[in-house]
Parts: structure tokens; C-alpha cells; sequence
């Protein structure tokens, strides 16, 4: 017979209070990882299965991550299927104590299709674009879900845990006001991106996304589609080319030789870079670049 959910609850926190060791968090990218660390501090431990540059949208399953999570007490995932493949590396784990957050659940979700979705509209998620840490300001409802999981492991640190969630948030909301601040004289600029990466960033930055080198979602250009960005390109209204560095950039490369239109490349995950080592660094990087891209200087290798 299935034991009760709260049970098996009570139990790992038991355990965990126990053992004196740290609350193990496996994460599918780095930045649930780093904002976990913060809510944690020296009382969690943090381990991503994306690593660096990498593709979030696909993972080799290997039974090293299987192997990972079973040690594991908290999994935090994505959701919104991009990270389909967690729930293999979960299932695969076989750790009956796991905790999964699903860090999406207290999101306010962008581009959720009004239709149903399917093949032929190429990788479109069906319950919302997934790319929602790329808002310094969901941090807050990211780490609320994190808390959550931990202050059930852990009740007697749930104090604690709150408090180090309520500062780290507050310094990131400082942050966030001097990267507004960088990019406020080019309000509605308009950009073009690689894939659907920046709704939730655009949004909170002021930025205006008109077009995708990708005609689909995950559907590589094609000369069709680059001709026509090359003509939109031409027209002057474009200024910047926006592109995640884990992306091939030989087409926007072209695209902004032949035009003149600055491409950013840039990381969009932590340490996708050397000292990109946390959500500050990212969006330090990410607007230092594009603000100087739009000023006309030359954007950050």
C-alpha cells in the first residue's frame, strides 16, 4: 500500500534534521541551483544537469545523472516541457524521497497559444514560453517554489530560509533597477533574436522582439526565412541581432555583416561563461551588452 504523502514528507524531513547534513538540490539549469543557494546557504548543497553552454532543450540521458538524483532530496525542474527529460532522469533515479518542484508553477506565464498545438508549429510549447528566469524578477516566485521544498525537508530552518530568500530578492531587485536604467534610453528597440528565448526579458526591459532567425520554434533557418531577414534587416529599423552563445552563429554572423547590424551573442544560463557564476553576473552581461550594441559601440565578445 502507498504511503500518505505527508508521511513520506515527514519522513524525509526526520531523516534529513537526523543526519545533520546538508539538503542535497538537484537542478535542471544552474540558475534554480544559484537561487537555491541563496535560500540555502551553507545548510544546501546545489548540482545542475545542464552544465555551461549547453542546449537546455536536449540532454544525453546518462545514468550518471540517474545516479545523481538518487542521492539527491529536492529536484528542481523547469516545466512547461522543456526539461521532458528530467522526468526520465527522475523516474530513472527510483529515489521514493525525492521532492520535485516544478519552479514554473507560480510563474505568470508568456505566449501561451490560444490554439492547439502541434507538429507543424515546431517546437511552440504548448503551456507557455518556458525561458522565464531570463526576468531577474521571477526569482521571486522561482524561489518561493524552492522554499517551499526546503522549509519541508528542513521546517526549523524555515525562518531562516525566508529570510535569506527576502534578501537575495531585494538585492536583485537593486540590481535589476540599475539594468532598467542601462537600457531605458533605448526603450522599444526593436531586435531581432535567434530562437523565442526573450518574452519575459523583453518585457521587463523594454525591448521589442519583431522576429526570430528560427521560422519555428527549433527549426533551423532557411534561406527562404534569411532572405527575408536580410530585407527587414536592410530597412533599418532592426537594431540589434539577439542570440543565446550556445547557438551556431554563422547565419547571424552573416546576416550582420551584409546588413551592419550588431549581433549580441550572449549566455543565457549560469556559467555558460567565465565569471558568469550567478543571476547578477548573467544580467550584467546580458544588458552591458545589448545597451552598448544599441548605443552603437561594439557589444561583448
Amino acid at each position: 500500500m502507498k504511503k500518505p504523502l505527508l508521511t513520506v514528507l515527514l519522513a524525509v524531513g526526520l531523516a534529513s534534521a537526523a543526519s545533520g547534513e546538508p539538503i542535497r538540490v538537484v537542478t535542471s539549469i544552474p540558475d534554480f541551483g544559484a537561487i537555491a543557494a541563496a535560500i540555502g546557504g551553507a545548510d544546501v548543497t546545489t548540482e545542475s544537469i545542464v552544465k555551461g553552454n549547453r542546449d537546455v532543450h536536449a540532454v544525453e540521458l546518462l545514468p550518471s545523472l540517474m545516479m545523481k538524483v538518487r542521492k539527491a532530496d529536492v529536484y528542481v525542474k523547469v516545466g512547461l516541457d522543456l526539461d521532458l527529460w528530467a522526468q526520465q532522469i527522475i523516474d530513472g533515479s527510483r529515489n521514493p524521497r525525492l521532492l520535485v518542484v516544478d519552479a514554473s508553477e507560480r510563474i505568470v506565464k508568456l505566449e501561451v497559444p490560444d490554439f492547439k498545438v502541434d507538429a507543424s508549429h515546431g517546437d511552440l510549447h504548448a503551456h507557455g514560453n518556458p525561458h522565464y528566469w531570463l526576468d531577474p524578477a521571477n526569482a521571486r516566485p522561482i524561489g518561493e517554489a524552492i522554499l517551499a521544498a526546503l522549509a519541508t525537508i528542513e521546517p526549523g530552518m524555515a525562518t531562516t530560509f525566508r529570510a535569506n530568500l527576502d534578501g537575495y530578492v531585494a538585492r536583485l531587485d537593486a540590481a535589476t533597477a540599475v539594468w532598467q536604467s542601462r537600457l531605458a534610453p533605448h526603450a522599444g528597440a526593436e531586435v531581432i533574436s535567434f530562437h523565442s528565448s526573450w518574452p519575459y526579458f523583453a518585457r521587463r526591459f523594454g525591448i521589442t522582439i519583431v522576429e526570430h532567425l528560427e521560422p519555428k520554434p527549433g527549426v533551423p533557418p532557411t534561406p527562404t526565412h534569411v532572405a527575408a531577414l536580410t530585407e527587414l534587416l536592410r530597412t533599418g529599423r532592426v537594431k540589434a541581432i539577439l542570440m543565446e552563445s550556445y547557438f551556431d552563429d554563422r547565419v547571424p554572423a552573416m546576416l550582420s555583416r551584409t546588413t551592419g547590424v550588431p549581433l549580441v551573442k550572449v549566455p543565457v544560463l549560469v556559467g555558460s561563461a567565465p565569471g558568469i557564476d550567478d543571476q547578477f553576473a548573467l544580467f550584467e552581461e546580458i544588458t552591458g551588452s545589448l545597451a552598448r550594441a544599441l548605443a552603437g559601440g561594439r557589444p561583448a565578445d
